[in-house]
């Protein structure tokens, strides 16, 4: 039983990571675009840098979505199944 929870453990680590990169990589990648050019302009509002990081990051989320979703349906799918072996 040990062995199987320690597995179930590693799949939603690795799940966690698979659906939060993206969103994350975008919100880097617009980071250091605005913060480019905040440097360049010499603009160091903070609030400036917010606004384009949420909308990078909600459409990210938005495009991904679906599939992100049916991820998360299979591994909650397979962690409703092997509940009863996990209790054992």
């Amino acid at each position: 039983m040990l062995p199987r929870a320690v597995e179930i453990t590693q799949q939603a680590l690795v799940l966690v990571l698979v659906l939060s990169i993206p969103a994350l990589l975008v919100g880097v990648v617009v980071g250091v675009i605005v913060g480019l050019f905040g440097a360049v302009t010499q603009i160091t509002d903070a609030s400036i840098a917010f606004l384009p990081k949420l909308v990078g990051v909600a459409g990210v989320i938005v495009v991904l979505g679906r599939w992100g979703g049916g991820l998360l349906l299979r591994f909650t799918a397979e962690m409703w199944r092997a509940l009863p072996v996990l209790v054992q």
